[in-house]
């Protein structure tokens, strides 16, 4: 697993001649008592001093100061003469190596007095994405120690990279280039970003480039003029350093006509090749000046960095608040608080402090149902393998008294013991841009349980395995939606993609057979544990993961050119099919955490191996008749083989056999059970 390096109790003193740094270090929460000091550095905002690096090629190294264990995870760092070395305010930088891998922790802070930074990232920003310390990647700790990643934090990152100018070393890029330039680097106009130092880095990122405050947020207020990182953010002024760290170059703004000359701008990032137009009157001066107003690819409407559909949408509480099942009808119950008060969700008309849900004619609400067997409900009543059926909320079936709402639809004819409703689809606020309009939100969808015929709450629900919080520190604003009303809840998720789910009537039904697959199978499931393990780690395995959908045909992998006979992206006729032209998306993932960093995106008790009479086995293959309803003779690989398997893979078929054999002889090869997942909850009990 990762390793997790902290530091603590820094502090630096002076005696009026020498400096002395003093701090202590644990990993793992455990006390680093036997670290060597690798790098120290000196900063004073522009320029870097070094105290202590080992030599390299023709660079013989350099040591000013003397370093002492103190034991127990206490060290010192004293720096002969530094008082007269080091003048005014410095922020001081010590990377230490610990354990067989060297794992680089750095240790850093700023004496006598803070340094004045304007706009920098959130720490926490990247520790989010990143993990704690670092995991992959060039923070890998295998990868010289971790590139003094253990802590992330951007504050050391902006030592060594400050502005500096091509040629004039020593400069690695300035923050901002390196750091817009790798996260948007497949946007850029060829598909990559291209460092100082020639390396090339082509990364999917999670969110949108757009919504700074995933990074620049509003809480941190670095050492500046008072203004929050935001507030920086949205005033940075158009420049070419600025705009094209994230853009890459002119040409990717796709100047409407007569705008086209600033591509005959001879040098873009020259001090007044914009601001002599971008003076505020002319043209805007600032980023949010050309951000506000954007949206993002999920319908998010940017605004003062922000996407507000998500600002607006962690203003509400919505819940499902009880339900009464009467054998005839179920009569659900919800409501919502917007900004901590209650509203009334058969509002019709909006307001500043007054959403709308459905009453207006123009909502996207449904009732989603599906009903369990064990611990997952897989049981829906879609003609398609364990998807569950939707009914609308309307006006006619949904009143609302007391800022309470009751939403009252028919039972379904079902055997089960158990179900679970999503109330899915998105309220709506005034329009940031045009007030006179709404704007959807991104209000968590609400679900709930209940028992089939009285609709109290089960004694135990669903067993915790995912925490929706940890998706979504990356995927902000981004997590896939369908049709624009699925939000942000995983067990909202569970109800389609579970299990029991599988494309294969989606490749019969376009004519498309194994032979002819991109993926050479019948079916893939598109279950949680298999899709999102096999998804995210394949641009690291380089097994490709291929979903056929009636709305478009996705595919990951580490390259499109494993997918035999790919079109490439865009609309094509779906090889081997009747002709069915679908649109094709292929992405090659960049996950920024370890694969083995399970705690990333499970809940910390979660079982590694859990029940098979809870945890339902997954379908391979949907039955050979056209009734997809009937799970009873689908083919099933057990749920842990099916968890292991869609980690542990391989582009290589021999290597992904020798796995899959290893899984399959410690449980069972796939098959067809007499009772379906029955036979094997029977055969355990």
């Amino acid at each position: 697993m990762p390793q997790a390096a902290a530091f603590s109790d820094f502090v630096v003193t002076d005696d009026g001649t020498d400096v002395e740094v003093t701090f202590s270090v644990t990993v793992d929460g455990e006390p680093a008592d036997s670290a060597t000091l690798y790098r120290a550095y000196a900063w004073d905002g522009t320029d870097r001093t070094g105290l202590r690096f080992p030599p390299r090629g023709d660079n013989p190294g350099l040591d000013l100061v003397t370093f002492t264990n103190d034991g127990g995870g206490d060290y010192t760092v004293t720096i002969p003469d530094g008082v007269a070395l080091l003048p005014g305010n410095q922020r001081y930088l010590m990377i230490l190596r610990v354990g067989d891998n060297d794992l680089e922790v750095v240790a850093l802070g700023d004496y006598p007095d803070a340094i004045p930074l304007a706009g920098l990232a959130s720490n926490q920003a990247c520790v989010d994405c990143h993990g704690a310390s670092g995991e992959v990647g060039r923070f890998a700790p295998d990868n010289r120690g971790g590139h003094y990643s253990a802590p992330m934090t951007v504050d050391a990152c902006v030592v060594c990279h400050t502005g500096g100018t091509p040629g004039e070393g020593p400069s690695y890029g300035q923050i901002a280039e390196i750091i817009h330039g790798i996260h948007n680097s497949a946007n850029f106009p060829d598909g990559e970003f291209v460092s100082r130092r020639d390396t090339v880095y082509d990364v999917g990122y999670p969110t949108y480039m757009t919504n700074c405050s995933v990074c620049h947020r509003d809480d941190v207020v670095p050492a500046a003029d008072g203004a929050t990182a935001l507030e920086a953010a949205n005033a940075m002024p158009v420049s070419g350093p600025g705009c094209l760290s994230c853009h890459g170059s002119l040409e990717s703004f796709g100047f409407t006509a007569g705008l086209e000359f600033h591509l005959n701008i001879p040098d873009p990032t020259a001090p007044t090749a914009c601001s002599a137009c971008h003076d505020g009157s002319t043209a805007g001066a600032t980023v949010a000046d050309y951000h506000d107003g954007l949206e993002t690819g999920r319908g998010g409407i940017i605004f003062g960095g922000e996407d507000t559909s998500v600002t607006e949408g962690n203003k509400f509480v919505w819940t499902i608040d009880g339900i009464v099942d009467d054998g005839t009808d179920l009569a659900i119950s919800w409501s919502a608080t917007y900004d901590g008060v209650a509203v009334n969700p058969c509002n019709a008309t909006v307001g500043d402090t007054a959403p709308v849900f459905h009453a207006d004619g123009e909502g996207n609400l449904s009732m989603l149902r599906s009903y369990f067997q064990g611990d997952d409900p897989i049981i829906g009543l879609a003609n398609a393998p364990g998807q569950a059926a939707a009914v609308g909320v309307t006006t006619d079936n949904t009143t609302c008294s007391g800022n309470v709402a009751t939403t009252t639809i028919p039972v379904d004819d079902v055997d089960a013991e158990r179900g679970i409703v999503a109330l899915q689809g998105k309220p709506r606020v005034v329009n940031v841009v045009d007030p006179t309009d709404t704007m959807r939100v991104r209000a968590f969808t609400p679900t709930r349980e209940w028992v089939v015929g009285d609709g109290e709450l089960p004694v135990d629900t669903r067993r915790a395995v995912v925490d929706s919080g940890e998706c979504l520190k990356c995927h902000v604003g981004s997590m896939y939606q369908h049709g624009g009303n699925r939000v942000d809840n995983v067990e909202m998720c569970n109800l389609c993609h579970n299990p029991a789910s599988n494309d294969q009537y989606v490749r019969v039904g376009q004519g498309v057979d194994a032979s002819e697959a991109y993926d050479g199978q019948v079916g893939e499931t598109f279950e949680m544990k298999t899709m999102l393990h096999a998804i995210h780690s394949a641009g690291a395995t380089g097994k490709p993961y291929v979903i056929y959908r009636n709305r478009g045909i996705y595919a990951w992998a580490d390259s499109a050119d494993q997918l035999p006979n790919w079109p490439g992206d865009g609309r094509s006729i779906v090889f081997g099919s009747d002709d069915v032209e679908q649109n094709h998306t292929f992405s090659s993932p960049t996950y920024p955490r370890a694969l083995n960093a399970c705690l990333a995106c499970h809940v910390e008790d979660f079982a590694v191996l859990p029940d098979p009479t809870q945890a339902m086995a997954t379908t391979v293959g949907a039955g050979g008749d056209d009734d997809y309803t009937n799970l009873q003779d689908d083919i099933l690989e057990g749920v842990n083989s099916a968890a292991c398997m869609s980690c542990h893979a391989s582009s290589d078929p021999a290597v992904d056999g020798a796995l899959r054999g290893h899984a399959e002889q410690n449980g069972w090869t796939p098959q067809e059970f007499p009772e379906g997942r029955q036979t094997i909850i029977d055969a355990i009990d």
